[in-house]
């Protein structure tokens, strides 16, 4: 009797270690399935892209507000070190129109009125990225960078008479911050914000005693940017 008890005792052992181990399994398949496909995350490549949003440039701080659409090109070189962060490398060219422009009140200048004028805006840019989202099909995240380059005012409204000797071209140091996604591996959408942090110097001179100076900027753009991942 002794032994039929302990073998009864044994087999409700192992049947609940069995019953553990089953338990623990199927946790463990539950967890993975919501555990993204890292091997599918985004992956280094190079990429293109272009851009189209809104832009300002500024005469002398608040003198003048030249504001316009704004449109450019991208290309570059993403690396990721894990599915989650990563940097990219990559050179931009845009252009800005700004028809009119308007005073530090919103009114119309009237010496520019039917008058564009045009901004030139290139450099090399690093970005940090990072993921929030790594996934098969999709990834979201955000990223923050810095770009070095210049920006040249054409001559053209604000400028179109500006002389020969005056400076039109200028170094750029900007921020760059955003939301990027990532799409079926090859396309991504992002919104970009670019926040310049130097003003250039056109001219500078001494009129009976007192200085006069024309200085220019290109403090921000915002726009949307759309990236193909070779």
């Amino acid at each position: 009797m002794r032994n039929l008890i302990t073998s009864a005792n044994r087999a409700n052992h192992t049947s609940s270690i069995k019953s553990r181990h089953l338990s623990l399994a199927a946790c463990l398949a539950c967890s993975l399935a919501f555990v993204p496909n890292l091997a599918s995350a985004e992956t280094s490549a190079p990429f293109v892209g272009v851009e189209l949003g809104y832009g300002e440039g500024r005469v002398n701080t608040d003198e003048a507000y030249l504001r316009g659409v704004q449109y450019g090109i991208t290309a570059g070189y993403k690396q990721f070190f894990m599915p989650y962060v990563g940097l990219r490398y990559y050179a931009n060219f845009s252009v800005m129109h700004a028809p009119g422009g308007y005073d530090k009140d919103g009114n119309d200048i009237a010496t520019l009125d039917k008058k564009t004028t045009t901004l030139l805006n290139y450099g090399v840019n690093v970005d940090f990225l990072a993921n929030f989202v790594a996934g098969e099909d999709f990834d979201f995240g955000a990223f923050v960078g810095v770009g070095v380059g210049a920006y040249t005012w054409l001559k053209s409204g604000y400028l179109e008479y500006a002389p020969s000797n005056w400076k039109l071209t200028h170094l750029d140091v900007a921020l760059n911050v955003g939301l990027r996604t990532n799409i079926a591996k090859n396309h991504g959408i992002e919104v970009v914000g670019r926040v310049s942090f130097l003003d250039g110097n056109v001219y500078s001179t001494t009129v009976n005693g007192t200085s006069v100076k024309l200085d220019v900027s290109h403090p921000y753009s915002v726009t949307a940017r759309y990236t193909y991942s070779f």
